[in-house]
């Protein structure tokens, strides 16, 4: 009797955050003052479980979860709905320029046709969300895919082995974007650099769509920055190739110091505006799992992507 009047009130929505190193987990609480942390647990992950995104050893995996959720401070999370910012080595990005009058079957035939010519595996392996917005005469559709089985995969660690109950599955990168305390614009694109203590990302964004993703060494890129530049000039010219629009700021967030370093060296020859962002959820020092937990609260008015759904 008791558990059928504790199931007349939803439980809460924790996110969850899986890398080859670590899980990180956020649940989040809102009142008059706003949002602020509910409990937050981290683990580190032995290696060989996850590499490069894959899950590897899933059964250890849904093992390791439920360690991460039992030593939560102040205590267990015990909530069973989850929201997972997938890892960006397990999901492609893409944005697409579409007529504004194409709708319904025609819009879709065209999309799955600029999807399948975009993605280096078969389409028939690919699982796809999508958020699209006017913009003049065009439609601009932010696409999200991933791999069937990289999904499987994480669905049956959460739900078949960890008893949880995944209700969405996005990309880390839209977690982080949806954490910068800043105004985007779609009238001109932005250079992001997470820069963590291994690897530093980077994404071109529109507003709040991630035109391209890439991974690199930390050490690699303050060792080779010359190289680095190439890189994302590269990045830089494709992205004006695509949208017709510059990339006239970077955006640095992540390891104070090597963030530092980097903008130093990195942003006189990019001509670049540089930036260092505060993040919304500024108490959390998990950029990326709080920006998940964030989309949990009323507040939230960013993009919606779930590869579950789809």
């Amino acid at each position: 009797m008791f558990d059928f009047i504790k199931n007349l009130w939803p439980t809460k929505e924790f996110a969850l955050h899986v890398s080859d190193e670590r899980l990180q987990a956020v649940l989040l609480k809102e009142d008059k003052a706003g949002v602020a942390v509910e409990q937050m647990s981290e683990l580190a992950l032995e290696a060989g479980i996850v590499v490069n995104g894959d899950i590897k050893k899933g059964k250890i995996l849904a093992e390791k979860v439920g360690e991460l959720l039992a030593k939560a401070q102040p205590g267990a999370i015990k909530g069973k709905k989850v929201r997972l910012a997938l890892p960006e080595q397990q999901v492609y990005e893409r944005l697409f320029y579409l007529p504004r009058e194409l709708k319904g079957e025609d819009f879709k035939t065209e999309l799955d046709k600029l999807i399948k010519e975009s993605l280096p595996i078969p389409f028939h392996e690919v699982k796809y969300d999508f958020h699209a917005y006017w913009l003049g005469n065009v439609q601009v559709v932010y696409v999200v895919a991933a791999q069937r089985l990289s999904l499987a995969k994480y669905y049956e660690v959460l739900k078949t082995f960890a008893g949880l109950n995944p209700t969405v599955f996005e990309p880390e990168s839209l977690s982080l974007v949806r954490n910068l305390d800043v105004r985007l614009s779609n009238d001109q694109g932005v250079l992001l650099l997470d820069v963590g203590e291994k690897n530093v990302k980077w994404y071109a964004l529109l507003d709040q769509c991630v035109f391209d993703t890439e991974v690199e060494e930390t050490a690699k890129i303050l060792g080779n920055i010359e190289g680095f530049g190439k890189e994302v000039q590269n990045t830089m010219h494709a992205f004006k190739r695509n949208t017709n629009r510059e990339i006239k700021q970077l955006m640095i967030v992540g390891s104070a110091l090597k963030a530092k370093e980097l903008s130093e060296q990195l942003a006189p020859n990019l001509g670049l505006e540089v930036q260092m962002p505060k993040m919304k959820a500024g108490e959390i020092k998990w950029r990326t799992t709080a920006g998940a937990a964030l989309a949990t609260t009323k507040q939230d008015m960013s993009i919606k992507i779930n590869l579950i759904r789809h």
